[in-house]
């Protein structure tokens, strides 16, 4: 930051100011000055600009507050005035704070709640189906009646697209996207492929009975389904199934499904069925590797850490060696799970019941358990060192990694049970939970 001056012929300018604070609590920002000194005595006032454009004068105190735009760069000027012309200039420049946003679908509204977790309020809200589950180069995905894109900062729509048509509503769900298509399942049972660029359908697959999310890695996608083949193969390009998987059949009368996106991992496919057998199937041939009976179902998601796969069945915790799927630790978590763990920093966390659970990744050994107050279905996600996590209270949780103690709960969400998406400056960082499906 620099000053500089215009001395009028005879008058004394003011002089020897310079800023003293500029702060931020989201978007309010504070700027504060010291006083300038004019050795004439003269009133002096105060014009503030941000990039060329006057924000407050004349002034005279010595401090301002206004609104800034989250990732953007500002030069500001001060320009101090006396009463006979003279003027002095003080100049700085600023990045304004990094947005730091969590999308949370409320059930109540039928509503996404982007919501800012600098100042815990709501930013802007949008209708859809389900969870926030995509997001690409700025915009996020949301399924209501059509396909609509909309900015992640702002949540103004920015394109709309309705590829199947038909005499009934139709409304989309379980939306990813990669650089190039957009793949969301149609209400009637159909998986479509959108062309991003054209906004049109690509193609559209029937899938069988399916209830859970699938899953995708760079070329192909991986979608559940009930019939013959349970799980199934998909070109991401062409829609063509490239192989279909047979889940075990059960010894009692339940049929057999999977009710979560799949694990990709080191080429190969990790699930469990509701039958409470744990499966790793090789990815491009669809042969099973292994599966295992622990008489324990669940609808989560696994995880790899290490070369082990970590997962909950029932009221456990368990991991087992990728390879081979040998037990290498379980630990209790009291009640049954609807949580997908997640892992960061070699700690896996997951709720069960009304607690959010942290385990070490590595042994299984129990460090902390956090009650929320409200039956936990959504699956945790980690930014920063906090867990954020949404439950039955109605509000979204923010909650020390380290220590379990909850920071904060707000965010006006009147109840969800899904879990958060966090996005960080414009897309820079996206943190999914542990069971969104892309693995690109």
């Amino acid at each position: 930051m620099f000053a500089c001056s215009k001395e009028e012929e005879g008058n004394a300018v003011p002089s020897g100011f310079e800023l003293e604070d500029l702060t931020f609590n989201g978007t309010a920002a504070s700027i504060s000055w010291s006083t300038a000194k004019d050795a004439d005595e003269d009133d002096i006032y105060y014009n503030v600009y941000l990039n060329s454009e006057l924000i407050e004068g004349p002034i005279t105190k010595n401090h301002m507050s206004t609104t800034v735009k989250y990732n953007q760069d500002y030069e500001g000027t001060i320009i101090a005035t006396d009463k006979n012309g003279g003027t002095s200039e003080l100049k700085f420049d600023f990045r304004s704070p990094t947005s730091k946003i969590a999308l949370v679908t409320d059930f109540q509204s039928a509503h996404v709640v982007a919501i800012d977790l600098h100042t815990h309020q709501r930013l802007w809200t949008a209708r859809t189906e389900e969870r926030v589950n995509s997001i690409q180069n700025g915009l996020v995905f949301l399924g209501f009646e059509n396909l609509i894109a909309r900015n992640i900062i702002t949540g103004e729509k920015v394109w709309e697209a309705q590829p199947v048509v038909n005499d009934y509503y139709t409304g989309y769900r379980d939306i990813l996207a990669d650089d190039k298509f957009l793949f969301a399942k149609a209400q009637e049972g159909s998986l479509i492929c959108v062309d991003l660029e054209r906004q049109e359908k690509q193609w559209e697959v029937h899938l069988s009975g399916s209830i859970s999310r699938f899953s995708m890695d760079k070329d192909h996608l991986y979608a559940t389904q009930r019939g013959t083949d349970d799980l199934i193969k998909i070109s991401k390009v062409s829609g063509e199934t490239a192989w279909g998987f047979e889940l075990d059949r059960p010894v009692g009368s339940l049929a057999p499904q999977i009710e979560h996106a799949p694990l990709i991992y080191n080429g190969n496919i990790f699930f469990q069925d509701n039958n409470g057998r744990f499966y790793s199937v090789n990815k491009d041939t669809g042969k099973k590797n292994y599966s295992l009976y622990n008489r324990k179902n669940s609808q989560t998601t696994p995880v790899a850490f290490n070369q082990n796969i970590i997962f909950t069945a029932g009221d456990e915790i368990i991991s087992v060696k990728a390879d081979t799927g040998e037990i290498t630790w379980k630990n209790s978590v009291d009640m049954y799970s609807q949580s997908s763990p997640f892992i960061e920093n070699g700690r896996i966390y997951v709720g069960a019941g009304d607690k959010l659970f942290c385990f070490d990744a590595a042994t299984g050994l129990h460090l902390w358990d956090t009650s929320l107050g409200g039956e936990i279905w959504s699956s945790p996600v980690v930014y920063d060192g906090k867990v954020y996590i949404s439950s039955h209270t109605a509000r979204l949780h923010c909650i020390n990694a380290a220590t379990g103690e909850i920071e904060w709960k707000e965010g006006n969400v009147e109840f969800s049970v899904t879990s958060p998406t966090l996005v960080i400056g414009e897309t820079e960082k996206i943190i999914y939970s542990s069971d969104h499906g892309m693995h690109l």
